[in-house]
């Protein structure tokens, strides 16, 4: 009996001790804290602004401290799935690279600031505005309309490439086709120190062979000498003093609304000098035909096609002195030199003509449309980097 009480007495006292152990080593436990990921929703009442050249997207301020940003996805068509950009933590993107005329499809999504993305937005779409001038058009102007000039931070080169759309025929502002002289002077600059020119007219011809309409032509300043230039089967070409001496190669070209590629690019030398070749060709159907080339004397340490080009618009005749300025748009969609891209472009207007009846504006900072006619407004500044 004696030996059963002390039995239970130990026992009660073993049971105690235990207690009083996990007691205090459940005092020193810490107890990790649960991290909660806040919560993000999807933009909630999305709109959108049609501008002029631009298009805005807002949507709703969403309250969360866990939001990194927001993807804009964008497309020409309904539903768009490419992530166009990504933006800040800001409710609102302006999307200034776009075409007029165009319809653009968004919509949005939010980011959280652990890589988790919601569900998109309702879509919403607009077509960016083109600005009315009301001012009244100068008729019978001819000259320069606008400007830009290529920076490759290169000084010299034996190739470039204009990659370029013509968006519409030239026409009043009736809606008839324009028959005014009209000259896109895709690159006006000099090969070994001498000035050169070439690109696309409406009326291209000579004194022997007449106007014969839409061609091509490719021009140099310094010589009347017929052997400084090589036409193309079907082309001809012009030595002439009326602008100063000068020679050119010219050939009939239909071009119309389409895409394009113009290549200048150093074909031979000889011992007098380097030959220069212009090409054009449709990019629909990779159809290529070849202008003519000229001759440029080499005057050593410049030698090569010079920097700081310039693509611009000229209006060197009129069949009516009482038609304002035309109305059309072409754009250089891509332009390089010995393969280098435009590092900058820096844009003009003739101050002097024309008023406000011209704009240049990029859909990517790469390209630069020129638009021109009765109902375009100026918008970009003159003087200034288009990118």
């Amino acid at each position: 009996m004696r030996n059963s009480v002390i039995f239970l007495i130990s026992l009660v006292l073993l049971i105690s001790c235990s207690t009083n152990s996990d007691s205090n080593n459940n005092q020193n436990l810490q107890v990790a804290p649960i991290e909660v990921t806040p919560r993000i929703i999807k933009p909630t009442g999305v709109k959108i602004s049609e501008n002029y050249y631009e298009l805005k997207i807002q949507w709703d301020t969403i309250k969360s401290t866990g939001i990194k940003g927001f993807n804009i996805y964008r497309d020409t068509i309904s539903n768009p799935t490419k992530l166009y950009t990504t933006t800040q933590n800001k409710c609102v993107f302006t999307d200034k690279f776009v075409l007029i005329h165009k319809k653009y499809f968004y919509k949005v999504t939010t980011l959280g600031s652990n890589g988790t993305e919601t569900e998109k937005s309702l879509e919403v779409n607009g077509i960016p505005k083109e600005p009315i001038n009301t001012n009244t058009p100068i008729n019978a102007e001819i000259g320069g309309v606008f400007y830009v000039n290529w920076d490759f931070q290169k000084e010299r080169f034996k190739e470039i490439v204009h990659q370029f759309t013509i968006y519409n025929e030239p026409t009043n502002k009736n809606g008839s086709l324009n028959k005014d002289g009209i000259y896109f002077q895709l690159n006006d600059s000099d090969i070994n120190g001498i000035g050169c020119y070439y690109g696309i007219q409406t009326r291209t011809g000579s004194p022997k062979k007449g106007d014969v309409g839409k061609g091509a032509i490719f021009s140099r300043w310094g010589t009347r000498d017929t052997l400084n230039y090589k036409t193309s089967p079907g082309g001809f070409g012009e030595s002439a003093g009326y602008e100063g001496d000068f020679i050119s190669v010219r050939k009939a070209y239909k071009w119309k609304a389409g895409r394009y590629e113009a290549k200048l690019r150093l074909d031979s030398t000889d011992l007098i000098g380097d030959w220069y070749g212009f090409y054009i060709t449709k990019l629909s159907s990779n159809v290529t035909e070849y202008i003519g080339s000229i001759r440029f004397e080499r005057k050593s340490p410049t030698n090569g096609i010079k920097n700081f080009g310039g693509t611009w618009i000229e209006i060197y005749s009129k069949e009516s002195g009482l038609l304002p300025l035309p109305n059309w748009h072409v754009s250089i969609d891509k332009i390089t030199a010995d393969g280098i891209d435009a590092k900058k472009a820096y844009i003009q207007y003739n101050s002097d003509r024309f008023l406000e009846f011209s704009n240049i504006f990029t859909t990517n900072g790469k390209d630069a449309h020129f638009l021109m006619g009765s109902n375009v407004k100026r918008v970009n500044k003159h003087k200034t980097y288009l990118w």
